[in-house]
């Protein structure tokens, strides 16, 4: 049986080195967040598995999740939310003037950060006439901004089914049910012979990961838009992508957080 454990991070080291150290430790990871100037990282170990001693760990114990109210959350940390809703004016992002409503759940992207938004300004010019595969869709909000956009072939895919279920459900909110597909990377099939928009708007461990994990999306030509890399991690990120064989065409920035255009 499985357990879920919360890994403390040492405060000298950063949040990608710990969590490529926890994955080497096969630890199934989960997510990360930052708490009082600790970076937390949760994953899951077998039950009868003993904690191992790794060099970036604080401390490390049993952790169990607590219920979350996603309209207490979203209603306090997503922009315009009302009646309900977040509420997501495209044109807002120099795109089409279409108004996106997504409910409160466990899928990320509630307009509240500035990745989501970097990826929302970088769409608009590159989807019509593509297909799209959302890496890591999660509320579904990029994925049902292509839709509105004109993407004739969007796909939304999480290895989350509760993140699958937030994002197919904004689809009928949105009723675009039948104009997107949603579903793990396992049951993923590439799309017709037009060229693929990739969109990944995750941390750069998790790119890696998802990368190894449909490399034949990312063997074929086409876009990249990409979000999750601090200003810091720039040069980091950008000497990764050359490795992937991608070539920058433009970034831009918000506060803290960088967005990037490639040509692969």
């Amino acid at each position: 049986m499985k357990q879920l454990y919360s890994f403390k991070i040492k405060k000298d080291v950063s949040m990608e080195d710990a969590w490529e150290e926890l994955e080497n430790a096969n630890i199934e990871l989960a997510y990360a967040s930052d708490d009082d100037g600790f970076v937390f990282i949760y994953g899951y170990l077998d039950s009868k598995t003993p904690i191992p001693k790794l060099s970036s760990l604080e401390e490390a114990s049993p952790y169990e999740l607590p219920k979350i109210d996603w309209e207490a959350q979203w209603a306090e940390h997503g922009l315009d939310f009302h009646d309900g809703y977040v509420h997501v004016d495209l044109s807002l992002f120099g795109s089409v003037p279409k108004i996106l409503r997504l409910e409160p759940g466990p899928g990320f992207g509630d307009l509240s950060h500035p990745t989501t938004r970097l990826v929302l300004r970088l769409m608009s010019k590159y989807v019509q006439f593509n297909s799209l595969v959302d890496i890591g869709c999660g509320s579904g909000i990029l994925t049902l901004a292509a839709v509105a956009i004109g993407c004739p072939d969007p796909y939304g895919i999480d290895i989350d089914p509760e993140a699958l279920i937030h994002a197919f459900n904004n689809a009928k909110i949105n009723q675009m049910e039948d104009l997107c597909h949603f579903c793990l990377p396992t049951d993923f099939i590439m799309p017709p012979s037009r060229p693929i928009v990739i969109v990944m708007n995750m941390i750069m461990s998790e790119q890696k990961e998802a990368l190894k994990m449909l490399q034949n999306i990312n063997d074929s030509k086409g876009i990249c838009l990409t979000s999750g890399v601090r200003n810091e991690e720039t040069e980091e990120y950008l000497a990764l992508t050359r490795e992937w064989k991608w070539e920058l065409i433009e970034q831009i920035e918000e506060g803290d957080w960088k967005g990037f255009t490639f040509k692969r």
